[in-house]
């Protein structure tokens, strides 16, 4: 979940922030399928760094800065916003199907972009600016919305989760996931060209990687194009975020790039995430949480008990083989 808010100083046209890292409740720019405990917090506030060329040429810095807001409802559910600026405030929600266990992975509902118009997005053009170029043909519409070829509201996804800590023994979490609306590329020109959008239309997944208790990194596809990230816990309720959004179009530029195309230039992002709570219960929470770290150990420890046991099995199989044929 994320609050966005833009501020783009462009001759040309202005740009407005929704679909950048940390716009919405998630990886970097996907979503994952855990949710809120009940009368959790979450919140996040960021800014976006890039550069692209004015109608004239010139290259301009801009910033777009995005936050969200969310809150857990009965460990199954979640609601929240997020203010994309001149987008406006849209909605968002998220539902749990499946818990995860030792060998089942989470599995969540949800929508995003709810009660927003039909191409919500971080990025506007000023309505009546006329294209002096020609560069900026067909990238707005009359309204000065960015002219995608299908909508950008009601953006409904379905995710997996699954931590591999206890089922292979890796820190590392893998999120599978396939949605519509803002998940949704366009082939061949803009996001990830011939890129991202081209291998994964629809389709967004991330694998997030825990070298300690303290820092992530991941790395991501969020149906239009490749991030990368790092997340660090300054402190319980505080994470320090960094993030490299589009890097494709650094390492792999489309051929014809249009550096006039903010989907078509890189950028960086640093945010402040947190989550507070439960604001009820949450030394029960804290308790259920602590039984279910227990659980999975306890698991874990039967799943390689009984490994144990197959191996010395098989161990005392080979040595009477081995005695079979002296």
């Amino acid at each position: 979940m994320r609050l966005s808010l833009v501020y783009l100083p462009v001759a040309a046209f202005l740009l407005y922030g929704a679909s950048v890292p940390f716009a919405y409740d998630g990886v970097l720019n996907s979503p994952h399928a855990y949710l809120l405990e009940h009368t959790e917090i979450g919140a996040g506030a960021g800014a976006t760094f890039f550069t692209m060329e004015d109608s004239t040429g010139a290259a301009q810095s801009q910033i777009i800065t995005a936050g969200y807001l969310n809150f857990g409802i009965l460990g199954y559910g979640q609601v929240g916003m997020s203010y994309l600026g001149d987008g406006g405030i849209v909605a968002n929600m998220k539902v749990m199907i499946l818990r995860e266990g030792i060998d089942v992975p989470a599995f969540a509902i949800g929508c995003e972009n709810m009660f927003a118009p039909e191409r919500v997005d971080v990025y506007h053009d000023e309505p009546g600016v006329p294209d002096s170029t020609g560069l900026m043909r067909g990238l707005w519409d009359e309204e000065g919305n960015y002219n995608y070829d299908h909508a950008q509201n009601w953006s409904a996804y379905g995710v997996a989760s699954k931590s591999m800590r206890y089922l292979l023994g890796i820190p590392v979490t893998v999120n599978l996931g396939i949605g519509v609306g803002r998940f949704v590329g366009v082939i061949g020109e803009g996001g990830a060209a011939n890129i991202g959008s081209a291998v994964a239309n629809g389709l967004f997944g991330s694998l997030v990687w825990d070298p300690s208790n303290k820092l992530s990194i991941a790395i991501e596809q969020d149906g239009k194009d490749f991030n990368l990230g790092l997340s660090y816990d300054v402190n319980r309720y505080v994470t320090l975020n960094i993030s490299a959004a589009e890097f494709e179009m650094a390492l792999f530029p489309p051929e014809g790039q249009n550096f006039q195309d903010p989907c078509q230039n890189p950028k960086f992002t640093i945010a402040l995430t947190s989550r507070i709570g439960p604001l009820f219960g949450e030394r029960r929470h804290e308790l259920e949480r602590e039984q279910q770290r227990i659980a999975r150990a306890r698991a874990r420890l039967e799943e390689l008990e009984a490994r144990r046991r197959a191996a010395e099995a098989e161990l005392q199989r080979l040595r009477d083989l081995l005695d079979e044929r002296r």
